[in-house]
Protein backbone atom coordinates (compact mmCIF):
# COMPACT_ATOMS: atom_id res chain seq x y z
CA UNK A 1 0.00 0.00 0.00
CA UNK A 2 1.10 3.56 -0.62
CA UNK A 3 1.66 5.77 2.38
CA UNK A 4 0.36 9.28 1.94
CA UNK A 5 1.28 11.11 5.10
CA UNK A 6 5.05 11.10 5.31
CA UNK A 7 5.57 14.82 5.89
CA UNK A 8 2.44 16.58 7.04
CA UNK A 9 -0.59 16.20 7.16
CA UNK A 10 -4.20 15.38 6.88
CA UNK A 11 -4.46 12.41 9.17
CA UNK A 12 -8.23 12.56 9.24
CA UNK A 13 -8.58 11.26 5.68
CA UNK A 14 -10.93 8.34 5.17
CA UNK A 15 -9.27 5.79 2.88
CA UNK A 16 -10.82 2.61 1.51
CA UNK A 17 -11.53 0.35 4.48
CA UNK A 18 -12.33 3.35 6.71
CA UNK A 19 -15.23 4.35 4.53
CA UNK A 20 -18.47 4.43 6.58
CA UNK A 21 -21.21 1.92 5.92
CA UNK A 22 -24.19 3.12 3.95
CA UNK A 23 -27.20 4.00 6.05
CA UNK A 24 -30.59 3.53 4.43
CA UNK A 25 -32.47 4.96 7.37
CA UNK A 26 -33.51 8.30 5.98
CA UNK A 27 -36.69 10.02 4.94
CA UNK A 28 -35.92 10.84 1.33
CA UNK A 29 -38.32 8.29 -0.11
CA UNK A 30 -35.78 7.06 -2.61
CA UNK A 31 -35.86 9.99 -5.01
CA UNK A 32 -33.18 11.34 -7.31
CA UNK A 33 -31.05 14.33 -6.40
CA UNK A 34 -28.96 16.77 -8.43
CA UNK A 35 -25.16 16.87 -8.35
CA UNK A 36 -24.84 20.63 -8.75
CA UNK A 37 -25.69 23.02 -10.24
CA UNK A 38 -25.97 23.53 -6.52
CA UNK A 39 -23.03 25.90 -6.61
CA UNK A 40 -24.43 29.31 -5.86
CA UNK A 41 -27.91 27.99 -5.09
CA UNK A 42 -29.75 28.86 -1.92
CA UNK A 43 -32.12 26.75 0.10
CA UNK A 44 -30.43 24.07 2.15
CA UNK A 45 -33.83 22.72 3.16
CA UNK A 46 -34.55 21.39 -0.30
CA UNK A 47 -35.27 17.71 -0.17
CA UNK A 48 -34.27 16.60 -3.66
CA UNK A 49 -34.85 13.09 -4.79
CA UNK A 50 -33.24 13.12 -8.23
CA UNK A 51 -30.71 15.80 -7.33
CA UNK A 52 -28.38 17.18 -9.95
CA UNK A 53 -24.71 16.64 -8.97
CA UNK A 54 -23.89 20.35 -9.56
CA UNK A 55 5.88 -5.91 -23.68
CA UNK A 56 7.54 -5.28 -21.33
CA UNK A 57 9.99 -2.53 -21.73
CA UNK A 58 12.26 -2.27 -18.74
CA UNK A 59 15.32 -0.06 -19.24
CA UNK A 60 17.22 1.04 -16.20
CA UNK A 61 14.79 3.47 -14.61
CA UNK A 62 17.54 4.69 -12.27
CA UNK A 63 19.62 6.06 -15.13
CA UNK A 64 19.09 9.78 -15.72
CA UNK A 65 17.19 10.69 -18.85
CA UNK A 66 17.72 13.82 -20.94
CA UNK A 67 15.42 16.71 -20.15
CA UNK A 68 12.04 16.37 -21.85
CA UNK A 69 12.48 12.60 -22.24
CA UNK A 70 10.40 9.81 -20.72
CA UNK A 71 10.49 6.02 -20.85
CA UNK A 72 8.55 4.43 -23.71
CA UNK A 73 5.60 2.30 -22.55
CA UNK A 74 4.33 1.28 -26.03
CA UNK A 75 5.79 1.05 -29.51
CA UNK A 76 5.06 4.00 -31.72
CA UNK A 77 2.43 2.31 -33.89
CA UNK A 78 0.96 -0.01 -31.26
CA UNK A 79 -2.80 -0.33 -31.52
CA UNK A 80 -3.25 -0.90 -27.79
CA UNK A 81 -1.72 0.48 -24.63
CA UNK A 82 0.38 -1.93 -22.60
CA UNK A 83 -1.93 -3.04 -19.77
CA UNK A 84 -0.19 -6.19 -18.51
CA UNK A 85 1.33 -5.19 -15.19
CA UNK A 86 0.22 -6.92 -12.02
CA UNK A 87 -1.08 -3.64 -10.63
CA UNK A 88 -2.54 -1.57 -13.44
CA UNK A 89 -2.05 1.71 -11.65
CA UNK A 90 -3.40 4.05 -9.02
CA UNK A 91 -7.12 4.85 -8.85
CA UNK A 92 -7.96 7.93 -6.77
CA UNK A 93 -11.60 8.50 -5.79
CA UNK A 94 -12.54 11.87 -4.30
CA UNK A 95 -15.97 11.45 -2.75
CA UNK A 96 -17.86 14.44 -1.38
CA UNK A 97 -21.00 14.07 0.70
CA UNK A 98 -21.01 16.93 3.22
CA UNK A 99 -19.74 20.49 2.79
CA UNK A 100 -18.89 23.34 5.10
CA UNK A 101 -21.61 25.49 3.54
CA UNK A 102 -24.76 23.32 3.28
CA UNK A 103 -26.71 26.23 1.78
CA UNK A 104 -24.44 26.55 -1.23
CA UNK A 105 -23.76 22.80 -1.43
CA UNK A 106 -26.41 20.52 0.11
CA UNK A 107 -25.45 17.08 1.36
CA UNK A 108 -25.07 14.55 -1.46
CA UNK A 109 -26.98 11.62 -0.03
CA UNK A 110 -26.37 8.35 -1.87
CA UNK A 111 -22.81 9.21 -2.92
CA UNK A 112 -21.44 6.61 -0.49
CA UNK A 113 -23.12 3.95 -2.63
CA UNK A 114 -21.30 5.28 -5.72
CA UNK A 115 -17.99 5.31 -3.84
CA UNK A 116 -18.31 1.69 -2.75
CA UNK A 117 -19.26 0.56 -6.27
CA UNK A 118 -16.26 2.37 -7.76
CA UNK A 119 -13.86 1.03 -5.15
CA UNK A 120 -15.01 -2.54 -5.79
CA UNK A 121 -15.02 -2.11 -9.58
CA UNK A 122 -11.46 -0.79 -9.88
CA UNK A 123 -10.07 -3.26 -7.35
CA UNK A 124 -11.43 -6.07 -9.53
CA UNK A 125 -9.64 -4.46 -12.48
CA UNK A 126 -6.38 -4.70 -10.44
CA UNK A 127 -5.97 -1.03 -9.59
CA UNK A 128 -4.51 0.19 -6.32
CA UNK A 129 -7.58 2.10 -5.13
CA UNK A 130 -7.51 5.01 -2.68
CA UNK A 131 -10.77 6.54 -1.51
CA UNK A 132 -10.83 10.00 0.03
CA UNK A 133 -13.93 11.46 1.68
CA UNK A 134 -14.92 15.11 2.05
CA UNK A 135 -11.49 16.66 1.51
CA UNK A 136 -10.85 20.39 1.56
CA UNK A 137 -9.18 21.92 -1.50
CA UNK A 138 -5.75 22.04 0.15
CA UNK A 139 -6.05 18.34 0.97
CA UNK A 140 -7.12 17.48 -2.59
CA UNK A 141 -4.15 19.38 -3.99
CA UNK A 142 -1.80 17.54 -1.61
CA UNK A 143 -3.09 14.14 -2.77
CA UNK A 144 -2.94 15.20 -6.44
CA UNK A 145 0.66 16.37 -5.97
CA UNK A 146 1.48 13.05 -4.31
CA UNK A 147 0.04 11.18 -7.32
CA UNK A 148 1.98 13.38 -9.77
CA UNK A 149 5.26 12.78 -7.89
CA UNK A 150 4.70 9.01 -7.64
CA UNK A 151 6.89 6.80 -9.85
CA UNK A 152 4.36 5.36 -12.31
CA UNK A 153 6.99 3.35 -14.25
CA UNK A 154 5.69 0.23 -12.49
CA UNK A 155 2.13 1.03 -13.59
CA UNK A 156 0.30 1.14 -16.94
CA UNK A 157 -2.51 3.59 -16.27
CA UNK A 158 -3.93 6.20 -13.90
CA UNK A 159 -7.57 6.71 -12.90
CA UNK A 160 -9.25 9.52 -11.00
CA UNK A 161 -12.94 9.80 -10.11
CA UNK A 162 -14.59 12.85 -8.55
CA UNK A 163 -18.05 12.67 -6.97
CA UNK A 164 -19.26 16.14 -6.05
CA UNK A 165 -21.40 19.15 -6.85
CA UNK A 166 -20.36 21.14 -9.89
CA UNK A 167 -21.08 23.70 -12.56
CA UNK A 168 -19.39 24.72 -15.79
CA UNK A 169 -15.62 24.52 -15.15
CA UNK A 170 -16.25 24.10 -11.41
CA UNK A 171 -16.16 21.32 -8.85
CA UNK A 172 -16.76 21.64 -5.12
CA UNK A 173 -14.30 20.63 -2.42
CA UNK A 174 -15.53 20.52 1.17
CA UNK A 175 -14.63 24.19 1.72
CA UNK A 176 -14.58 25.90 -1.68
CA UNK A 177 -15.00 25.54 -5.44
CA UNK A 178 -12.14 24.93 -7.86
CA UNK A 179 -11.41 24.59 -11.57
CA UNK A 180 -10.81 20.88 -12.35
CA UNK A 181 -8.63 21.69 -15.35
CA UNK A 182 -6.19 23.65 -13.21
CA UNK A 183 -6.29 21.55 -10.04
CA UNK A 184 -6.65 18.07 -11.57
CA UNK A 185 -6.17 17.53 -15.30
CA UNK A 186 -3.31 19.92 -16.09
CA UNK A 187 -1.11 18.51 -13.34
CA UNK A 188 -0.88 15.13 -15.10
CA UNK A 189 0.35 16.32 -18.49
CA UNK A 190 3.42 14.46 -19.71
CA UNK A 191 5.81 17.34 -19.02
CA UNK A 192 4.70 17.46 -15.37
CA UNK A 193 4.35 13.71 -14.74
CA UNK A 194 7.01 12.04 -16.89
CA UNK A 195 6.36 8.51 -15.61
CA UNK A 196 2.80 8.70 -17.00
CA UNK A 197 3.93 9.92 -20.43
CA UNK A 198 2.39 7.75 -23.14
CA UNK A 199 0.07 6.04 -20.66
CA UNK A 200 -3.72 6.46 -20.39
CA UNK A 201 -4.95 8.94 -17.81
CA UNK A 202 -8.66 8.38 -17.20
CA UNK A 203 -10.89 10.86 -15.37
CA UNK A 204 -14.55 10.32 -14.51
CA UNK A 205 -16.61 13.20 -13.10
CA UNK A 206 -20.02 12.76 -11.44
CA UNK A 207 -21.17 16.35 -11.08
CA UNK A 208 -23.47 18.86 -12.72
CA UNK A 209 -22.13 21.10 -15.44
CA UNK A 210 -24.85 23.72 -15.31
CA UNK A 211 -28.55 24.17 -14.67
CA UNK A 212 -30.07 22.96 -17.91
CA UNK A 213 -32.64 20.16 -17.95
CA UNK A 214 -33.03 17.64 -20.78
CA UNK A 215 -36.69 16.94 -21.57
CA UNK A 216 -35.83 14.24 -24.10
CA UNK A 217 -37.57 13.39 -27.37
CA UNK A 218 -39.60 10.34 -28.21
CA UNK A 219 -38.43 8.12 -31.10
CA UNK A 220 -40.84 5.82 -32.91
CA UNK A 221 -40.21 2.95 -35.32
CA UNK A 222 -41.98 3.26 -38.68
CA UNK A 223 -41.11 -0.36 -39.37
CA UNK A 224 -40.15 0.42 -42.96
CA UNK A 225 -36.57 -0.72 -42.79
CA UNK A 226 -33.89 -1.17 -40.19
CA UNK A 227 -30.12 -0.87 -40.50
CA UNK A 228 -27.48 -1.22 -37.84
CA UNK A 229 -25.14 0.53 -37.90
CA UNK A 230 4.44 -4.65 -35.24
CA UNK A 231 5.77 -1.33 -34.22
CA UNK A 232 9.48 -0.56 -33.97
CA UNK A 233 10.91 0.45 -30.61
CA UNK A 234 12.34 3.63 -32.11
CA UNK A 235 12.02 6.90 -30.18
CA UNK A 236 9.11 9.17 -30.99
CA UNK A 237 7.54 12.37 -29.64
CA UNK A 238 4.04 12.92 -28.33
CA UNK A 239 2.19 16.07 -27.23
CA UNK A 240 2.14 16.66 -23.49
CA UNK A 241 -1.67 16.75 -23.65
CA UNK A 242 -1.96 13.30 -25.24
CA UNK A 243 -3.35 10.15 -23.62
CA UNK A 244 -6.12 11.79 -21.58
CA UNK A 245 -9.74 10.70 -21.39
CA UNK A 246 -12.14 12.81 -19.34
CA UNK A 247 -15.72 11.58 -18.98
CA UNK A 248 -18.55 13.57 -17.44
CA UNK A 249 -21.86 12.32 -16.10
CA UNK A 250 -23.67 14.91 -18.19
CA UNK A 251 -23.13 17.38 -21.03
CA UNK A 252 -21.95 20.94 -20.47
CA UNK A 253 -24.69 23.16 -19.12
CA UNK A 254 -26.81 20.25 -17.89
CA UNK A 255 -27.78 18.70 -14.57
CA UNK A 256 -26.49 15.31 -13.44
CA UNK A 257 -28.81 13.23 -11.27
CA UNK A 258 -28.13 11.08 -8.20
CA UNK A 259 -30.56 8.85 -6.31
CA UNK A 260 -30.43 9.32 -2.55
CA UNK A 261 -30.57 5.55 -1.91
CA UNK A 262 -28.98 3.83 -4.91
CA UNK A 263 -26.43 6.44 -6.03
CA UNK A 264 -26.07 7.99 -9.47
CA UNK A 265 -27.21 6.10 -12.56
CA UNK A 266 -24.04 7.11 -14.44
CA UNK A 267 -21.68 5.61 -11.84
CA UNK A 268 -23.90 2.54 -11.45
CA UNK A 269 -23.87 1.82 -15.19
CA UNK A 270 -20.15 2.64 -15.52
CA UNK A 271 -19.27 0.08 -12.85
CA UNK A 272 -21.68 -2.51 -14.27
CA UNK A 273 -20.32 -2.27 -17.80
CA UNK A 274 -16.66 -2.20 -16.75
CA UNK A 275 -17.35 -5.38 -14.81
CA UNK A 276 -19.31 -7.00 -17.63
CA UNK A 277 -17.26 -6.01 -20.68
CA UNK A 278 -13.72 -5.24 -19.48
CA UNK A 279 -12.43 -8.69 -20.48
CA UNK A 280 -13.86 -8.63 -24.00
CA UNK A 281 -14.13 -5.01 -25.20
CA UNK A 282 -11.91 -1.93 -25.35
CA UNK A 283 -12.65 1.05 -23.12
CA UNK A 284 -14.15 3.29 -25.81
CA UNK A 285 -16.66 0.56 -26.69
CA UNK A 286 -17.53 0.15 -23.02
CA UNK A 287 -18.04 3.88 -22.54
CA UNK A 288 -20.25 4.03 -25.63
CA UNK A 289 -22.44 1.35 -24.04
CA UNK A 290 -22.50 3.40 -20.83
CA UNK A 291 -23.62 6.50 -22.74
CA UNK A 292 -26.36 4.58 -24.55
CA UNK A 293 -27.67 2.95 -21.39
CA UNK A 294 -27.84 6.20 -19.43
CA UNK A 295 -29.41 8.05 -22.36
CA UNK A 296 -32.03 5.38 -23.04
CA UNK A 297 -32.75 3.83 -19.65
CA UNK A 298 -32.52 6.74 -17.21
CA UNK A 299 -35.43 9.03 -16.35
CA UNK A 300 -35.27 11.21 -13.23
CA UNK A 301 -37.77 10.70 -10.43
CA UNK A 302 -38.61 13.68 -8.23
CA UNK A 303 -42.22 13.97 -7.14
CA UNK A 304 -41.51 16.97 -4.90
CA UNK A 305 -39.91 19.28 -7.46
CA UNK A 306 -41.70 18.69 -10.74
CA UNK A 307 -39.13 20.59 -12.81
CA UNK A 308 -36.64 17.83 -11.97
CA UNK A 309 -39.07 14.98 -12.59
CA UNK A 310 -39.09 12.84 -15.74
CA UNK A 311 -35.91 14.39 -17.15
CA UNK A 312 -33.17 12.75 -19.23
CA UNK A 313 -29.38 12.74 -18.98
CA UNK A 314 -26.53 11.75 -21.30
CA UNK A 315 -22.85 11.40 -20.34
CA UNK A 316 -20.05 12.40 -22.70
CA UNK A 317 -16.28 12.31 -22.84
CA UNK A 318 -13.29 14.09 -24.34
CA UNK A 319 -10.59 11.74 -25.55
CA UNK A 320 -6.99 12.37 -26.54
CA UNK A 321 -6.12 8.70 -26.18
CA UNK A 322 -3.60 7.66 -28.83
CA UNK A 323 -4.37 3.93 -28.56
CA UNK A 324 -7.14 1.66 -27.40
CA UNK A 325 -7.40 0.59 -23.76
CA UNK A 326 -8.09 -3.08 -23.07
CA UNK A 327 -8.08 -4.62 -19.61
CA UNK A 328 -7.80 -8.30 -20.55
CA UNK A 329 -4.42 -9.95 -20.13
CA UNK A 330 -4.81 -13.13 -22.23
CA UNK A 331 -2.68 -12.05 -25.23
CA UNK A 332 -0.66 -9.24 -26.68
CA UNK A 333 -2.16 -7.74 -29.82
CA UNK A 334 -0.21 -7.33 -33.01
CA UNK A 335 0.60 -3.65 -33.49
CA UNK A 336 -0.15 -3.62 -37.22
CA UNK A 337 -3.68 -4.95 -37.46
CA UNK A 338 -4.99 -5.36 -33.91
CA UNK A 339 -5.16 -9.14 -34.12
CA UNK A 340 -3.38 -11.58 -31.82
CA UNK A 341 0.27 -11.44 -32.81
CA UNK A 342 2.17 -14.27 -34.44
CA UNK A 343 4.75 -14.00 -31.68
CA UNK A 344 3.44 -14.62 -28.22
CA UNK A 345 5.21 -11.85 -26.35
CA UNK A 346 4.01 -12.30 -22.78
CA UNK A 347 1.00 -13.53 -20.86
CA UNK A 348 2.34 -13.29 -17.35
CA UNK A 349 1.79 -10.30 -15.12
CA UNK A 350 4.81 -8.08 -14.99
Amino acid sequence: MLRFYKQKIFISFSVSSQYPAHNNNNNNNNMDNLDGNCIGRSGNNRNYNDSPDSPDFSPDTNSPLPRGTALMSSSRDAMYYNMNRKIRGLAFIFNHQKYEDPVENPERKGTDVDARKLESCFRKLDFDVHLFNDLRLEEIEFQVDFAVQTDHNKYDCFVMVVLSHGDVDKLSAKDQNYNPKEVLFDRFTSDKCLSLAGKPKLFFIQACQGGGLDYGIRLVDRKISRTEHDGLRSPYRIPVLADFLIMYATCEGQYAFRNTHTGSFFITVLCEELGRLSHTENLLTILTVVIRRVAVEFVSNNEIYKDYHDRKQVPYFHSALTRLVRFQRDYILDNNNGQPGAEFISTKRI
